[in-house]
């Protein structure tokens, strides 16, 4: 992995800045591979591509309208990323504008609560996770479509984690693409042993 410095944005209520890594190269060596799409790769890492201000707490995405020029103060902040709830809230406040937008941030709230399982603690810690996790599965039900692969492969996931172990089984048995036979397996061992949880799955 070799890092190609900071790129630098502005908070457009506030104009605080934050700063975010960018690579420029990396690789997939060590990377863990989950049944909800997350990839963990220490020399491939994820950066923000939304986050909220240190000062005045606004959510805006890190693209090119917010991006500036470099920042001589030694005193900016890394841009964070979003918990659960605050992807919720991006949401809420029309952050997603579109449907593939709505797709990033809702796959994220998955991953963000499934990180607690992920990382051995129990899915969930309070009622409020519980209900924003139910109500985000739904819509990520009603937004997917089944004749795209990799959306495919996420409805099966949500419906194992729902408890509909047949049609998560039917959906992947579907997939006809050899190269996928490992992932196939993988699913199909934890649906029968009616498992809701994330899980890894051990890349070839």
């Amino acid at each position: 992995m070799i890092l190609g410095g900071d790129d630098y944005f502005e908070c457009p209520v506030c104009n605080t800045f934050v700063s975010r890594p960018f690579l420029l190269s990396g690789n997939t060596f060590k990377a863990r591979l989950y049944s909800d799409g997350k990839k963990d790769a220490p020399m491939l890492p994820e950066f923000p591509a939304i986050t909220k201000c240190p000062n005045c707490y606004h959510i805006y995405w890190l693209n090119a309208n917010t991006k500036c020029e470099k920042q001589n103060s030694e005193q900016i902040p890394n841009a964070e990323f979003l918990s659960a709830f605050d992807l919720q809230r991006a949401i809420d406040e029309g952050l997603a504008s579109n449907r593939e937008n709505d797709i990033y941030l809702r796959q994220r709230i998955l991953w963000t609560i499934n990180d607690r399982f992920r990382y051995g603690f129990s899915l969930f810690n309070d009622y409020e996770t519980r209900v924003l996790w139910d109500s985000n599965q739904l819509r990520l039900l009603a937004i997917l479509d089944e004749n795209q692969l990799n959306e495919k492969i996420l409805i099966a996931e949500i419906c194992r984690n729902m408890g509909a172990f047949s049609k998560s089984r039917d959906l992947i048995s579907s997939i006809e693409h050899n190269d996928l036979d490992w992932v196939k397996a993988a699913f199909i061992e934890n649906i029968d042993k009616r498992n809701k949880n994330v899980f890894e799955i051990k890349l070839l």
